[in-house]
């Protein structure tokens, strides 16, 4: 598991997207060194989920789900099974020729680019 902050840098954030971008580059590696023995690596980089750990942080106040929806094409933040059935995609065998890529589940948030003015 990984993060879109491993791609795309966030305010104050700096040792978590730190990690994260460390996260995918192991599995770039990995994917590399185990790929001759027929081990997949692969990594999912979902944007906020709304996991109890991250809805116990919004109602307290920690993080404002409106600076990522606001950003995010879909225009929501995503619900748990939405980071899991990618996840049961890279587990089965429809995945067989998949290793070395991070999957991003972001809603389109790491596409939007525009300024709004």
């Amino acid at each position: 598991m990984s993060s879109i902050t491993g791609i795309s840098s966030f305010p104050q954030a700096l040792p978590y997207n730190i990690s994260k971008a460390g996260l995918d580059m192991v599995t770039k590696q990995f994917a590399l060194e185990l790929g001759p023995y027929g081990i997949r690596v692969n990594s999912i980089n979902p944007t906020l989920v709304a996991t109890p750990l991250a809805v116990h942080h919004i109602e307290a106040g920690d993080v404002s789900p409106e600076t990522i929806t606001s950003r995010t094409l879909m225009g929501r933040t995503m619900e748990e099974q939405e980071c899991v059935d990618p996840i049961l995609y890279l587990l089965s065998e429809h995945s067989s020729m998949v290793t070395g890529h991070l999957h991003v589940l972001d809603g389109g948030l790491l596409s939007n680019i525009t300024v709004k003015v």
